[in-house]
C-alpha cells in the first residue's frame, strides 16, 4: 500500500495521510504462529498497538500465546505491553493489583 501510494498521484491525492502512518492507528494481534512475523507486526504497527492473540476455541490456534511473545521479545516492556498493557488501554481499563 505505502509503494502504491508513493507511485500512484490519485491514490496520494485520495488519502489524506500514508498508510503506514493510518496503519498505526489499527490494532493487531500476535497470532501469526512466527516470531521473525510476531517482530515485523510490532515495528509496523508499534508496540502498542498489538495485543496478544489466540483464536481459542479454534483449532487452529496458538496453544502457548505467552511462549510466543516471549520467544519474538527479550524486551520485558514490550512483552507486558503485548501481553496485557495494550488491551487495558484499547478497553479503557486500569491495572489492579492484588494487595
Amino acid at each position: 500500500l505505502e509503494q502504491g501510494y508513493a507511485t500512484f498521484p490519485a491514490l496520494k491525492e485520495a488519502l489524506v495521510e500514508p498508510p503506514s502512518v493510518q496503519a498505526r492507528r489499527l490494532y493487531a494481534d500476535t497470532l501469526v504462529f512466527d516470531a521473525e512475523t510476531l517482530q515485523r507486526v510490532v515495528s509496523v504497527f508499534g508496540p502498542d498497538k498489538v495485543m496478544i492473540g489466540t483464536d481459542y476455541p479454534f483449532n487452529f490456534r496458538d496453544k502457548t500465546p505467552l511462549s510466543s511473545i516471549e520467544a519474538a521479545f527479550a524486551d520485558a516492556d514490550i512483552r507486558d505491553r503485548l501481553t496485557f498493557a495494550n488491551a487495558l488501554t484499547f478497553l479503557a481499563l486500569e491495572e489492579t493489583t492484588n494487595a
